[in-house]
């Protein structure tokens, strides 16, 4: 059900990030700096000029895996060289993976992106940074990043004669590194959120079930700890060769995860590592993602009279082969039913008072091949789909539901409603088919 991962070179994500490039550089002129046939950068030189070396004047690429570089013939670089060598040199032969900047914080002046430094893909090591920027203005540090595998080909470079406002760094699949899947790299269980970058206070290891084959379903971590009382949690990790660890924790604290899914929005490049935590309510009745006048045709399972909604989902509830139901307009008669996700799409129906599917966890994320309809409010590349969730979770407020593509790492979070007349259709799609589609639903703290 997964997707292909990525194949082709990949722009990813531009710096500054919460403004464009234009807005801080008069007289803005784009420029394409890369080594061709995409070829590795493996040496940097990067400088910059004005008050005490505020802003990046010159980024050249001086050496490319065929050995070409800056010169008269190949100009792969923004500026103008400095004069006696000046500014930084920065080599890495295995290539660069990840670029780093700040730019203006919320509500200040809008300025160039500054204090730029490189990741180097075989040491994980980060080179200084270049650039002071302004003392007087508040600044975040932000992080574009290549997926796993891959390498800096190059990079879109914006600005003016004088200064560096903005740079995207363009990626290619590393020579010799497999071609890892983000979607695969960031499993999925019912009944666990998974939260990259964040682990217990001083968790107890039970057991580890390491050097798995490569993607090993993270069921078989889930129902080991589901079957020892101890366990409270999953720790998850997966190296640069796809190969996975679960760790099973025994001291987790429930607040402490409530704490991390809440309010920490993931910002880490290095993929999904970190805890899978159990979001169930145990031993509790199903809790439910409900939409009002829909209809699903998926097939019925049986035809009550009932009071209310409550009964109707108790009645569903006390089958374990119900995964969602339906209740008509007037609120008496209720239809539970086999699957949450058929084979065909809900439906427009104002004879239908509420669908509901059963939703224990933060996020519903229906089975491959369905989407959900909804206001497009933004499009944009993310390395995996655990950052595009982050960015719905706590970047737009407005954002209900989100869609990843592996194939061209897209993100793209959505708004409005999924009940009747919105855009689009909650049902299956056979083209253009997101790998992940997930809702937030009634148990998220957005």
């Amino acid at each position: 059900a997964d997707g292909s991962p990525a194949t082709a070179p990949q722009p990813m994500v531009t710096l500054p990030v919460s403004y464009s490039a234009s807005a801080v550089s008069a007289g803005f002129s784009p420029l394409v700096a890369a080594c061709r046939s995409n070829g590795v950068v493996q040496a940097l030189w990067v400088a910059a000029a004005g008050s005490g070396g505020s802003w990046i004047t010159y980024l050249g690429i001086i050496l490319c895996r065929d050995g070409t570089g800056t010169g008269p013939a190949n100009p792969l670089a923004f500026g103008v060289a400095p004069t006696g060598g000046a500014g930084l040199n920065v080599t890495c032969p295995g290539g660069f993976d990840a670029i780093r900047g700040e730019e203006s914080a919320m509500g200040q002046t809008l300025l160039p992106i500054t204090a730029l430094s490189f990741r180097c893909s075989t040491t994980n090591a980060w080179s200084s940074s270049v650039g002071s920027g302004d003392a007087g203005v508040a600044r975040n540090a932000t992080v574009s990043a290549c997926p796993p595998g891959y390498v800096i080909y190059g990079f879109n470079l914006m600005g003016n004669a004088s200064t560096l406002g903005g740079i995207q760094p363009l990626c290619v699949l590393k020579p010799g590194s497999k071609n890892w899947d983000p979607v695969k790299r960031c499993p999925q269980a019912a009944g666990y959120t998974l939260v990259p970058g964040w682990y217990p206070a001083g968790p107890t290891t039970l057991y580890t079930m390491a050097a798995l084959p490569p993607w090993v379903d993270v069921d078989i971590a889930a129902t080991a700890c589901r079957a020892d009382p101890s366990c409270t949690s999953i720790g998850y990790s997966v190296d640069s060769f796809g190969n996975t660890t679960f760790y099973t924790y025994n001291s987790t604290d429930p607040a402490e995860f409530g704490v991390a899914m809440g309010k920490t929005l993931y910002t880490g490049v290095d993929g999904c590592s970190g805890t899978l935590a159990p979001t169930t309510w145990a031993g509790g009745p199903s809790q439910w993602f409900c939409a009002t006048g829909v209809r699903t045709d998926a097939s019925a399972l049986s035809t009550t009279s009932v009071v209310g909604p409550n009964d109707c989902a108790t009645a569903c509830d006390s089958d374990p082969n119900c995964e969602s139901w339906t209740m008509d307009a007037s609120g008496t008669t209720c239809t539970t039913r086999e699957y949450g996700f058929a084979a065909t799409q809900w439906v427009d129906d104002s004879s239908t008072g509420v669908t509901c599917v059963i939703a224990n966890d933060p996020w519903l994320c229906p089975v491959y091949g369905w989407t959900f309809r909804g206001a497009l409010l933004n499009s944009s590349i993310h390395v995996n789909p655990e950052t595009c969730k982050a960015a719905c979770a706590f970047a737009a407020p407005d954002c209900t539901h989100y869609t990843y593509t592996s194939a061209t790492l897209v993100c793209e979070l959505y708004g409005s409603s999924l009940m009747s007349g919105g855009a689009g259709i909650n049902g299956p799609v056979v083209a253009s088919i997101p790998d992940r589609v997930c809702v937030a639903t009634p148990q998220h703290p957005k």
